[in-house]
């Protein structure tokens, strides 16, 4: 937002800081990106419009205003420095359901705060936080699908996320959203094969409730984003093609039967992919392990219906797999026409959105 300020309206000093924002936000041209989502209980729940927020009570506003002082203190820690934190308030009931929806969506939203990442750049800092905005729009959607009826679907007509983020993120956030919750069909329709299997390969099986399990694979995929990202170590990363390439590979060998059985065909070094990937499961702790336990008993009765559409929804979103940034030596990059290294850079917007352009 080149060449936009605000500044604070002097015939109201006494103007809260969440009020400024708010008209701040009206003053200024919005270039929304990813933001934060502060999740809010409620009791009665009001409607997430489509053209903004509900009545503010006190109570609602004050909760508000406490989530976003944590933020305010991730911030200080990312040295990330701005007047406003952008955020789109998501109100549940609070019912026991609501609570439920609440504890889940917040476990996945946190999942970056948690994991053991340090972020050595400013641009790593923002990258960060940029991830740890989508895992949180990520959680509200996963938590929707798990607790139907307990909010409008966010990323529908009248959801809390339609208007507010655009639409390559929205398209981004449904074909995560299905392919973490045909995952998550699986791995309570194969619950006792994944136990077998962990029983049999001498592998500890930590995992109180199927919920555990797959948010450990969330957290799991996360470190690996990061690994290939900023901590990345090659000389030269992984082309886009390449990329496409081995995502490819994984969904069909996914659908093969018996498993990793050989094929021929134009593809002339699919065998060594095959044990790379079968390689990279083992090696990948539960990451690989619930498909080294299930993909066996991909015909059984139990989980057929459940791995043909775990595979659709995955095929469906390969392109998720495809790095929006490329990193070399801890900075982001983008590849010209060609495929020359053009930097890119984290950028504050008067708003406080984060942007990502080449510099």
């Amino acid at each position: 937002m080149p060449g936009q300020s605000f500044q604070p309206p002097s015939d109201n000093p006494n103007m809260s800081e969440f009020e400024l924002q708010a008209r701040a936000e009206r003053s200024l041209q919005r270039l929304g990106t990813l933001h934060e989502l502060p999740l809010i209980l409620v009791s009665p729940l009001p409607i997430n419009g489509a053209e903004g927020f509900p009545p503010l009570l006190p109570a609602s506003q004050s909760k508000i205003e406490d989530w976003l002082q944590k933020a305010r203190i991730d911030d200080k820690r990312l040295r990330i420095k701005r007047r406003f934190i952008p955020h789109t308030p998501i109100y549940i009931p609070d019912t026991p359901e609501g609570q439920q929806f609440f504890k889940l969506a917040k476990l996945i939203g946190d999942i970056p705060l948690n994991v053991p990442v340090l972020p050595k750049s400013q641009n790593q800092r923002y990258w960060l936080k940029t991830l740890h905005y989508y895992w949180q729009a990520r959680g509200v959607v996963i938590a929707q699908q798990a607790l139907l009826d307990v909010i409008a679907d966010p990323l529908g007509e009248g959801g809390a996320l339609k208007n507010r983020l655009p639409a390559k993120i929205l398209e981004d956030l449904r074909l995560s959203g299905a392919i973490d919750a045909a995952c998550f069909r699986l791995l309570v329709a194969g619950e006792n094969f994944i136990k077998q299997w962990a029983t049999e390969n001498e592998r500890d099986y930590p995992f109180k409730t199927v919920y555990d399990l797959f948010l450990k694979l969330l957290e799991e995929e996360f470190l690996v984003i990061w690994q290939l990202g900023p901590l990345n170590s090659e000389k030269h990363p992984l082309s886009k093609a390449k990329q496409r390439d081995n995502i490819a590979v994984r969904a069909r060998l996914l659908k093969c039967f018996p498993w990793l059985v050989k094929k021929t065909g134009n593809r002339q070094n699919y065998d060594i992919t095959e044990q790379e990937y079968l390689q990279y499961l083992q090696e990948a702790e539960w990451s690989g392990y619930w498909i080294l336990a299930l993909r066996p008993q991909s015909k059984t009765i139990q989980i057929e219906p459940d791995w043909e559409l775990y595979i659709q929804a995955f095929t469906k979103g390969k392109e998720l797999a495809v790095d929006t940034l490329d990193w070399l030596r801890g900075e982001p990059f983008n590849r010209s026409m060609n495929n020359a290294h053009e930097s890119v850079e984290g950028t504050l917007d008067a708003l406080g959105y984060i942007h990502w352009s080449g510099s």
